[in-house]
């Protein structure tokens, strides 16, 4: 029969039911603090194309789950490339490579081809010549090649790249590449089911480290789309000209749009080349009206004694001033205006001496503020074929 007897002095009495450890209380977040945490912002990681970080918002912003979704021939795959080279050679920050379609030797030759200026299929081949080869292992033995981590093992899926990610120095950037709209058996981030699952824990995993995700994926079937709602989807289509991207985000759509062209040589996106300079649209608007108004009066200034000028100069301002007197109405029908103005600032670049006279400096900062408009609107002085 049990003892009835009172415990032993000093004995503990059991903790209540209350008492019993539970889960830690969760926390909330005011308006102030939150507000303040936006304005400070976070640094991004760039994706090496100027017009697609813009089209961005900056490049590419930690705790979101970016899907890049597209024809593989539209570019899908080389923008994770131009993030990686960001992040690790210009940012030093780590990068987690999930490659679940192209191998890990795909993924090392697309980064240094693209990061050097070397032919991508050359590199990943070994066909290289010395000089190329040597700096690719130059460059592959800094400490900063370190940052990149690729996994392209079997079975990959976001839990194995949850558990990966915590062993990566300074991470700021984890790609996906890529998810598969078709069922294939050996990769479980694969056909809509697997789809859905994946993006749902990439978006968890971005939010949880407070990094960026970028998960590709090989199709831009709008149905699955739909279903993944992700943080921001960017879809790239080819064009004439190059690739556009269409950036749209959850809960508003469509954002922006960007366009670049796809350097399939280097395994890498890159922007456009800035159009030719042409004087016509360059001095066409208001204040290139009035630079070039400026300009005529300070020149005209000259006109009965052109010759106190250098002769080159001397010329082409005569040039200059017949045919703006001739377009005076605004059209350069005979194209002659945008000559003249093009050989006005070529002899401006060359900075010859001017007269010193109150009107010989007129001149002079009239021609400053004629060749600053030019420069600001695409004009390049050292390279004369630049001129549309």
């Amino acid at each position: 029969m049990p003892s009835l007897a009172s415990p032993e002095p000093g004995t503990p009495d059991p903790a209540p039911d209350a008492e019993i450890a539970g889960p830690p209380p969760r926390e909330t977040a005011g308006l102030g603090e939150t507000v303040q945490a936006v304005l400070a912002g976070q640094e991004r990681v760039s994706t090496s194309v100027g017009a697609l970080d813009a089209a961005l918002g900056g490049g590419l912003q930690p705790g979101r789950l970016y899907l890049v979704v597209g024809e593989q021939d539209a570019g899908t795959g080389l923008l994770p490339t131009g993030a990686v080279r960001a992040a690790v050679f210009d940012d030093g920050r780590g990068v987690l490579y999930g490659a679940c379609g192209p191998s890990r030797r795909d993924i090392a030759a697309r980064v240094m081809a693209a990061h050097l200026d070397v032919d991508y299929l050359a590199l990943r081949d070994g066909q290289l010549e010395d000089a190329e080869r040597a700096a690719v292992a130059e460059l592959s033995a800094q400490p900063a090649a370190a940052f990149l981590r690729i996994d392209d093992g079997p079975d990959l899926d976001a839990g194995v790249l949850a558990d990966l990610a915590a062993s990566v120095p300074g991470l700021a950037l984890i790609v996906v590449d890529r998810l598969h709209a078709a069922r294939d058996p050996r990769r479980p981030m694969s056909g809509p089911a697997g789809v859905v699952e994946a993006v749902q824990a990439l978006t968890h995993l971005a939010r949880a480290r407070n990094v960026a995700v970028l998960a590709v994926l090989d199709t831009d079937d709008e149905d699955l789309l739909a279903v993944l709602d992700a943080d921001v989807t960017v879809t790239l289509t080819r064009t004439w000209a190059g690739r556009r991207a269409e950036v749209a985000e959850r809960d508003l759509g469509k954002v922006a749009e960007a366009a670049f062209e796809a350097d399939l040589d280097h395994a890498r996106l890159a922007d456009l080349p800035p159009p030719p300079f042409n004087a016509g649209r360059a001095f066409g608007d208001e204040e290139g009206r009035q630079v070039m108004a400026r300009l005529v009066e300070a020149a005209g200034a000259f006109t009965e004694r052109l010759e106190g000028l250098p002769m080159g100069l001397r010329q082409d301002l005569r040039s200059f001033l017949a045919d703006a007197e001739r377009c005076s109405g605004g059209w350069d029908h005979t194209g002659r205006l945008g000559g003249s103005q093009l050989a006005v600032l070529r002899d401006w670049a060359r900075r010859p001496d001017l007269p010193d006279t109150d009107d010989g400096h007129r001149l002079r900062t009239a021609l400053d503020a004629f060749l600053d408009h030019a420069l600001a609107h695409g004009y390049a002085p050292q390279d004369a074929s630049n001129a549309a």
